[in-house]
């Protein structure tokens, strides 16, 4: 995982964090708040004009590390 992902100063080889800690802390916080976090990191980024308002307007979600929700 490169440094500029989670604010290391170098590069190492391995996770900064065990994966199933940040499950259980998304799943602690709920869906609302993660919700209101993405939506505040979106706003950030037009406010610092790093992002354009037309880039959202198709947007592509990688879904391959969600849990299966199958009836």
């Amino acid at each position: 995982m490169g440094p500029h992902f989670c604010g290391e100063t170098f590069f190492r080889h391995t996770l900064p964090t065990d994966p199933s800690s940040l499950t259980r802390w998304l799943k602690r916080i709920g869906e609302a708040v993660v919700e209101r976090l993405l939506s505040e990191s979106l706003d950030a980024a037009r406010r610092g004009r790093v992002v354009k308002s037309r880039s959202f307007d198709n947007v592509i979600i990688d879904t391959t590390v969600m849990e299966e929700a199958i009836a």
